[in-house]
């Protein structure tokens, strides 16, 4: 025997493999597991204050010349509702929601919007694949000599539609709806960030509204989504204010971190969305 005292114990551990490790590191160099360095006194009981170490590490922030990645639609209205006059189009990377009353024109917006992203996926809870097919055909995004390259599913798993959307790569998910899928709402629309957030795709989720147009369930959904677009739908009146037999769209952007809130207007016909000619006067925003 030496007489020496022990060593004190290396300030880390590997929990796999109990290893010692004299700083933190993103892999054992004893098990080769990675992320599993803890500094010591992580273990319950031990008497130490816990603390777990996580994969991601805070960094200085830094400063970008270049602006988030936009993808346009090809139509004013829409364009502008997300991003602005200055930047329109979609952010790419980001979790929006899409809501308006029964008949707004959603999921033919959502159509058009899965014809415009490379490689993106119709996820539906609420309607079958004939229903969706039958849709896109009659406003002419798909033809007999033109397919849409957009994937499709049906399902009542959102957890489901996040792992084909994953398998295919899809760079834009649409799901709609987000109260038709099975779960709670709210601990679902939390799953759809986390994973936009984590594989940088874009998602469209269209939601359901309650009597005061607001999106059904606690506002804790909204709060998830980085932008809120509503569809309004408005009857026109002639001079004199008696009704008429068309009506207004505006597409109303309620909430957006990556651009401006606003009106802008909408005209829905048969073929599908376009820019009213001439250009209708936006209401002022309430």
């Amino acid at each position: 025997m030496s007489g020496l005292p022990d060593a004190p114990p290396k300030a880390y551990l590997c929990i796999t493999c109990r290893a010692e490790h004299v700083e933190y590191r993103g892999k054992c160099g004893e098990c080769g597991a990675e992320h599993t360095i803890r500094l010591r006194g992580w273990e319950r009981g031990s008497g130490e204050v816990q603390r777990d170490l996580f994969p991601e590490k805070a960094r200085p922030m830094q400063y970008r010349a270049e602006p988030v990645p936009r993808i346009r639609i090809g139509v004013g209205g829409i364009d502008q509702a997300f991003g602005g006059p200055h930047t329109p189009g979609i952010a790419t990377g980001t979790a929006n929601l899409l809501s308006g009353a029964e008949g707004a024109g959603k999921s033919t917006l959502a159509l058009y919007l899965v014809n415009t992203f490379p490689n993106a996926m119709y996820a539906s809870s609420e309607e079958s694949y004939e229903q969706i097919e039958d849709r896109a055909s009659r406003i002419g995004i798909v033809t007999p000599t033109k397919r849409l390259g957009a994937s499709l599913l049906t399902t009542h798993s959102i957890s489901n539609a996040l792992d084909e959307a994953s398998a295919v790569r899809s760079t834009l998910l649409l799901l709609d709806s987000l109260h038709g899928f099975d779960g709670e709402v709210e601990g679902n629309a939390l799953k759809i960030h986390r994973w936009c957030k984590a594989n940088r795709t874009t998602v469209l989720c269209i939601v359901r509204l309650v009597k005061n147009n607001t999106v059904r369930g606690s506002r804790d959904i909204v709060y998830e989504f980085d932008s809120h677009i509503e569809i309004t739908v408005k009857q026109d009146r002639d001079a004199r204010g008696n009704p008429l037999p068309t009506f207004s769209r505006f597409m109303v952007t309620r909430k957006n971190r990556f651009g401006p809130t606003g009106q802008w207007p909408l005209l829905l016909t048969e073929s599908g969305w376009s820019d009213p000619k001439p250009p209708l006067q936006a209401p002022p925003t309430p």
